[in-house]
């Protein structure tokens, strides 16, 4: 991925199934409905999950907002909305 792109459901599947190492099956459906906790990701690997977005999108996530996400598609909006205050703040200075 590249830093400052928006991120899709695509790049959230590939960090997920990359996290649980062949611990997920293909055949496992990741949507913007799927819950967090039905991915089967432990507190670790979850927090390894938001480290890599921040790091890979050089944004830093709002830990209240992250800890008010149940499904894939609210992390894909918080991230948005992280990416949009980033952005706005950088047109600012």
């Amino acid at each position: 991925m590249v830093a400052n792109t928006l991120i899709t459901i695509d790049d959230v599947r590939f960090m997920v199934r990359e996290g649980l190492a062949g611990n997920i099956s293909p055949d496992d459906e990741i949507s913007e409905d799927t819950r967090i906790e039905d991915l089967g990701l432990t507190s670790l690997q979850i927090a390894e999950l938001i480290m890599r977005i921040e790091d890979d999108l050089d944004i830093d996530l709002d830990s209240t907002r992250l800890a008010e996400v149940q499904t894939v598609g609210q992390l894909l909006l918080t991230v948005d909305l992280s990416m949009n205050h980033a952005q706005n703040e950088a047109i600012r200075i």
